[in-house]
């Protein structure tokens, strides 16, 4: 019940058309005048087929905010019925319409997943479409981009601007050949473009401290190319460039906001996105910036923890593939006109396409229909992968030239995000071609395979992980192990408990190593890690599952960022330090 603009809105649900079914049927809202309680409207909106959220529908003068997918907009002018199963509140309290603005928070619903929006987030009314430049839905755009220039270049700069910019080094930042080195790098975020987190390259199980280079703030993961470490300190916009060998930092570049993951190392050069909308490419040698590609679409800032970054940021971890780069510029396919897909030309920095992924219908701006009841289409951005056939964002498909496909390959994708190191309830990691959630009421693939953390190699997955998923609790789903399973039958090869969290996690030729802070009660589910959480490193075979060695670590893991080049472990500590362990 709602009085909103004057009149008294009634509303609640129909019953459920068929004999057989579940209980919830059909929206319904009336409205009555105050006075004398006479119907003036009536809205019945399409049942959506979904139970109510846990939380209690919200109303503006208006608009009443339902909430049974997400958030639905039912216009008490018109009657008309927006649904935005994509953003939804949390458990009890709900979202929160306010200063112009709607507010969601966080929360841990797995309907959806791949494409809700996760964290706290102020959403604004529709702006002017940004122009799609050519590029409808998921076509490929042409090799130039209309974008908006930065604000800070004003707008006498738009008949002048050019979206990339050239450093010192454009052209000059050819690494040397040298298939020995490269057949042992770590040169991209969890190793390649698959991110299968595994090398090739063996790392003792015996190991010594060899240098902690203390570099400062919220680490990344680390890679390692060119003889040197790189690394970025997240909200501190630098990456840092540490020698291999001696631990001894090299050299450093800002950015211009976030650089959220780890950067990628090719031919010389360091590529990495940032979170003020730009691609850089800069010298691994020197750091010398070569080029930068503006990739949002407009100079428009917002706040987001604490800084200004862009409203279409790139992720960090660029990925490249056959000699070409690719990066997504945006948040979601349902805001600020969806993610941009890009192509480049990693030497350059030229534009070589770009695919708009934007879910609403371009005329309407309605979502589209539902995949399955909890199942739309859709994406939020991510860290990009690929088999070498195809580059996936999380479970959607794209060839090489950015057209997207219906189908791909089983690969690793996330149901949250690679860098969600929240560990939020129903959270895990999946090795297969399409998204699976964890709830007590929804199917499930029999044979997926899942895990909080997974690696993998030509025959083999290993993770860490419950052994079912249902509603990811002990009593249901067991407690985390550590596992490996086949990749052509899934069938469970060995499995182990341990007594601590693991937050990282690599496959090193045929020794799995995994860190992580101990639990302080091993018989339920594991904390929120601190970085003087007392924490342990071990080495367990491959083949079997049997600890190897097992050393102590000053401090806690960052999550998934550990690395193995040259026989060494290269592991992002959360007190800011970067730890080398080599042979003894």
């Amino acid at each position: 019940m709602f009085v909103a603009g004057g009149t008294l809105w009634l509303g609640g649900f129909k019953p459920f058309p068929e004999k057989r079914g579940p209980s919830w049927g059909p929206y319904f809202a009336t409205q009555l005048d105050l006075g004398t309680g006479k119907m003036l409207m009536q809205v019945e909106p399409e049942n959506p087929g979904h139970h109510h959220r846990c939380y209690p529908n919200k109303a503006t003068d208006r608009y009443i905010l339902g909430g049974r997918r997400g958030t639905e907009f039912i216009d008490l002018q018109s009657g008309d019925v927006l649904w935005n199963s994509w953003a939804r509140g949390v458990c009890r309290y709900g979202v929160m319409p306010c200063n112009g603005l709607l507010y969601t928070p966080p929360h841990a619903c797995a309907c959806y997943v791949g494409v809700k929006l996760t964290g706290f987030h102020a959403l604004a009314p529709e702006r002017q479409k940004p122009a799609l430049s050519g590029a409808e839905g998921s076509e490929v755009a042409s090799r130039s981009v209309e974008s908006v220039p930065p604000s800070n270049r004003g707008q006498d700069a738009r008949d002048t601007w050019e979206p990339l910019e050239k450093g010192l080094a454009y052209d000059k930042a050819r690494g040397t050949r040298d298939d020995r080195r490269e057949t042992n790098d770590w040169p991209a975020y969890r190793h390649d473009a698959q991110r299968s987190g595994s090398t090739q390259a063996s790392v003792p199980a015996t190991l010594s401290r060899k240098w902690l280079a203390a570099v400062g703030g919220k680490l990344t993961a680390p890679t390692v190319a060119e003889g040197k470490v790189f690394v970025a300190s997240v909200d501190e916009h630098r990456i840092c460039a540490i020698d291999a060998d001696s631990g001894q930092i090299a050299w450093g570049f800002t950015g211009g906001a976030r650089i959220d993951s780890a950067p990628t190392v090719h031919d010389g050069r360091v590529l990495f996105g940032c979170r003020d909308g730009y691609v850089y490419s800069v010298r691994a040698s020197d750091g010398q910036l070569a080029w930068r590609l503006w990739a949002a679409r407009e100079g428009r800032s917002i706040a987001a923890c604490g800084q200004l970054e862009s409203a279409s940021p790139v992720l960090g971890s660029v990925l490249v593939q056959d000699g070409v780069v690719y990066a997504t510029a945006g948040r979601s396919s349902y805001v600020d006109g969806g993610i941009d897909l890009y192509r480049l030309d990693p030497g350059s920095g030229s534009i070589l396409s770009r695919t708009v992924i934007y879910s609403p219908d371009p005329v309407t701006g309605k979502q589209p229909k539902h995949i399955a009841p909890a199942v739309m289409p859709g994406a939020r951005a991510d860290i990009l992968t690929s088999d070498g056939n195809c580059v996936y964002l999380r479970d959607m498909v794209f060839d090489n030239r950015g057209t997207e496909l219906t189908e791909g390959n089983a690969h690793l994708f996330t149901l949250t995000d690679f860098l969600d190191d929240s560990w939020p309830h129903r959270s895990y990691w999946i090795f297969g071609t399409q998204c699976s959630i964890a709830t007590g009421c929804s199917s499930r693939d029999k044979k997926l395979i899942f895990g909080r953390l997974l690696v993998f190699d030509e025959s083999d997955i290993y993770g860490y992980g419950r052994a079912q998923v249902h509603w990811s609790n002990q009593l249901q789903d067991g407690a985390y192990r550590l596992f490996a399973v086949s990749r052509d039958d899934g069938i469970t090869r060995w499995q182990r408990p341990v007594k601590f969290q693991v937050r990282a996690m690599v496959l090193a030729g045929k020794i799995l190593f995994a860190a992580g802070p101990l639990l302080t009660d091993p018989d339920n589910a594991p904390q929120a890690p601190a970085e003087n959480r007392e924490s342990l490193l071990l080495a367990i075979s491959a083949s079997d599952g049997t600890e190897l060695a097992r050393y102590r670590l000053d401090s806690a893991p960052i999550f998934d960022g550990m690395a193995a080049a040259f026989g060494r472990l290269y592991i992002s500590m959360m007190d800011g330090s970067l730890l080398c362990m080599g042979r003894e």
